[in-house]
């Protein structure tokens, strides 16, 4: 059998099944040690010593072997065995035979050499059973060590007695103590699982680098980047998605914008704030017709490209995604949607309040949302229908010169809009979206 073997039954195998398997080899020391025993106590006791090594090492060998065949799980699930019942009848086993050989050696110290053996499987009961089990295997233990005596004709001296005295003693304590290691074993199974249940909780809402960080003592808000930065913000909102009369609607949204959150974070590399983290972009929130995601802010981009870019590529990506949900499911073919790319500040920063969330604010954000608040009224003005991608100045200023040309600039004061709050912004780029002019470039920035 070789080494690949032995791993795959090896990795195959359940706790029980390799604590059996472990146990059963195990016996090998046990019985080495019994063997060495012998020959110290027939030092200590100046008397010959004799070993019959067919009671000592092939019969003990044999019941080796069987036990770990049964508790391999080809075997036992073959028989129908539990793993557990195996290792604690074999065990059973050795115990016996160990009394049995014990009690044919010297008389002036058979008795030590049984209590010798005695403490394996005391040994074995601490690591699977409490009180009542170690109890009752100690009174089974006296017992057959009594008849033994009887059977035998063992002469009944003194370190008979002793053994016999200490079996009690012994299992009594060791029943104990062997519960209060089952009760405190359970206490702690209980408390790994609770804490491994709530790593999956928190796996839902943090990132890998977050769980290190934490997992190392450091603090929540030090995981995150709490300071300014510069990027893009990307809006994907559904138009006039209240109108939308299909049953499944809100279902499609919902996969779509869990496939957006995939999309995004396909090249995410988090090793913490202060050494980089980076990814296509950091999804800010998702209502029920709107994503939001910033790009190059708190997460970087790849090397050599820039935000506007990296955010155009998105907003393609994301746009084939919407068209391949809204026909797989049979959804009115009038669904369209607007899709905003500012640039500008962004900050992070932690809320004070229960619970703490990690926040991005800015202008970049404030201009993206009032930039979609534009839209309708933009639509209605320059005649537009289908979807629409808005971009500011700066980021049309920052594309290749290839996109640049899928643009029209429009002037708001032309159509008497203007940008809330931002009567500095005099222009929108704006383009109409189709199959088209939404498919990448040969090599543009992926």
């Amino acid at each position: 059998m070789g080494n690949g073997t032995i791993n795959r039954l090896w990795h195959s195998s359940d706790r029980h099944a390799k604590v059996g398997i472990l146990m059963s080899l195990f016996g090998i020391l046990g019985w080495a040690l019994a063997i060495l025993s012998v020959y110290i106590f027939g030092a200590i006791f100046q008397s010959p010593t004799s070993i019959n090594w067919v009671h000592f090492v092939f019969v003990p060998l044999a019941m080796i072997a069987i036990s770990t065949i049964l508790n391999l799980p080809v075997v036992y699930r073959w028989l129908k065995l539990k793993p557990r019942l195996v290792t604690a009848v074999m065990t059973a086993l050795h115990g016996f035979w160990g009394q049995y050989v014990g009690l044919q050696i010297d008389p002036q110290y058979n008795g030590f050499l049984i209590l010798f053996l005695f403490s394996f499987g005391l040994l074995y009961l601490k690591f699977s059973y409490g009180f009542k089990i170690t109890l009752a295997f100690s009174v089974i233990n006296i017992l057959m060590a009594l008849s033994l005596i009887q059977w035998l004709q063992v002469d009944f001296g003194v370190d008979e007695k002793l053994f016999l005295f200490f079996f009690g003693f012994s299992g009594l304590s060791s029943a104990l103590l062997n519960e209060m290691h089952r009760q405190k074993a359970r206490q702690l199974k209980k408390v790994e699982s609770e804490r491994r249940h709530s790593l999956r909780q928190m796996q839902k809402i943090l990132y890998p680098h977050q769980l290190e960080m934490i997992g190392s003592g450091q603090e929540l808000e030090s995981t995150m980047p709490v300071s300014e930065g510069q990027g893009c913000c990307l809006i994907f909102q559904i138009n006039d998605s209240a109108a939308v009369k299909h049953e499944k609607a809100q279902n499609v949204f919902r996969e779509m914008f869990s496939d957006f959150s995939q999309m995004i974070l396909t090249t995410y590399q988090g090793q913490g704030p202060k050494t980089g983290l980076s990814s296509e972009a950091y999804r800010v929130s998702e209502f029920g017709d709107k994503f939001v995601c910033t790009i190059g802010f708190p997460f970087v981009c790849s090397p050599g490209q820039s935000p506007s870019q990296s955010a155009l590529y998105l907003a393609k990506r994301l746009y084939e995604s919407f068209q391949r949900h809204t026909s797989a499911f049979s959804l009115p073919k009038s669904i369209s949607a607007t899709i905003t790319v500012t640039r500008g500040q962004l900050e992070g920063y932690y809320t004070r309040g229960l619970p703490v969330e990690y926040q991005l604010y800015g202008e970049a954000m404030i201009l993206a949302e009032r930039f979609n608040e534009l839209r309708p009224s933009l639509s209605e003005a320059l005649h537009l229908e289908g979807s629409l991608l808005l971009a500011q100045e700066i980021v049309f200023n920052s594309l290749a010169a290839y996109e640049r040309q899928k643009f029209s600039k429009v002037a708001l004061a032309d159509s008497d809009l203007k940008v809330r709050g931002a009567t500095y912004i005099h222009h929108v780029y704006v383009q109409t979206l189709s199959d088209s002019n939404m498919q990448p470039e040969v090599g543009q920035a992926s």
